[in-house]
């Protein structure tokens, strides 16, 4: 079984007040997956690649009282990988 899908987000301003440095670029996510289906016992195992571009991004930017723009980072701001183990019962 192979997996794979890729979104795209353009640019967003995240302030009413229209501020330059509250926008986020346009960026695109790709994310792929392998496994293996065991159809007679229910096992399922995937190796998964999430954000394989290594794309920084953030959902968020807002003005903080005293640090002036916060970044809020999501968990796929960076390239990471796992593994997925699932048994049907």
């Amino acid at each position: 079984m192979l997996s794979t899908d890729y979104s795209w987000k353009d640019d967003t301003q995240y302030s009413l007040a229209e501020t330059p440095d509250t926008i986020q670029k346009a960026y695109g996510i790709w994310n792929a997956g392998i496994g293996l289906v065991g159809a007679e016992n229910g096992w399922t195992v995937r190796a998964v690649v999430k954000n394989i571009a290594d794309k920084s991004y953030s959902p968020n930017l807002v003005y903080g009282g005293l640090a002036g723009v916060v970044r809020y980072v999501p968990r796929d701001n960076a390239r990471y990988w796992g593994l997925s183990v699932r048994k049907e019962f």
